[in-house]
């Protein structure tokens, strides 16, 4: 489906950096296009969550800060900005993300909105899944067409799918078959026919782009990429895109 580039679409990003990392494509698209990222708030100072110790560092007050600024910047090689939301990440919370606070938030946002675009929840983080359900709601609520991008890096634990880069099929490796749970919990009647897969191919010059914009997250890169292994840069990784258009 092409997004209608008379009329502005939102991105919701549940953390600094999941627009740039599965939405790209979204992102350099013609037409006005706004990013809002949700769980932004600053954890208290010598919070230190449960997943940022793999970053390699001890106060997560002071990374949110880095995330905040490296957003900016990344955010910039394509002339985009975003709305930082006042939600606290998933592993700075004792309690699930509030999905009426959530769309409360949302609402001023979503006002003239031709299209949002939001995570498929794809890997299962609680955030992410709190923001696709309410984007998904929200949408049918609006009358407003809903994409869904496939979140990345947990999209990609074994490569895509043949059928999203058009290589041959392996008989032996069939990575999609760990979405299905995820995909399953998102509020439409049927996944088969109500979510339609668009695979997007990136163009050499869009690569260069993204690969810019990626290097930007300095604190989460190295763990993004899974060190040595660079998963994001292997070209059979870094040139594709994948997004559902729903069905509501």
């Amino acid at each position: 489906m092409p997004l209608d580039a008379n009329r502005p679409g939102v991105v919701l990003s549940p953390h600094p950096d999941d627009a740039v990392l599965s939405a790209f494509s979204v992102l350099v698209s013609s037409g006005p296009v706004h990013v809002v990222n949700i769980c932004t708030a600053l954890p208290t100072p010598g919070t230190l969550g449960t997943f940022d110790p793999v970053f390699g560092v001890t106060d997560s007050h002071a990374l949110m800060r880095a995330r905040l600024a490296e957003d900016v910047a990344a955010l910039g090689v394509v002339g985009r900005t975003a709305t930082n939301l006042d939600f606290l990440d998933d592993q700075y919370r004792t309690q699930p993300l509030s999905t009426e606070a959530l769309r409360a938030a949302l609402g001023p946002h979503l006002r003239g909105a031709g299209w949002l675009c939001a995570p498929a929840g794809i890997g299962a983080h609680p955030d992410h899944i709190a923001v696709r359900d309410v984007a998904v709601r929200l949408g049918r609520e609006l009358g407003v067409q809903v994409l869904l991008y496939a979140d990345l890096p947990y999209a990609i634990w074994a490569g895509w799918p043949h059928w999203v880069t058009g290589g041959p099929p392996n008989p032996r490796l069939v990575p999609e078959v760990r979405w299905r749970t995820d995909l399953d919990g998102v509020d439409v009647a049927s996944t088969t026919d109500d979510l339609l897969p668009e695979p997007v191919a990136l163009t050499p010059a869009e690569i260069d782009r993204k690969l810019a914009a990626l290097a930007c997250y300095e604190s989460q890169f190295e763990a993004l990429n899974a060190g040595p292994i660079d998963r994001l840069r292997n070209p059979r990784i870094i040139g594709f895109e994948l997004r559902w258009a729903v069905r509501t």
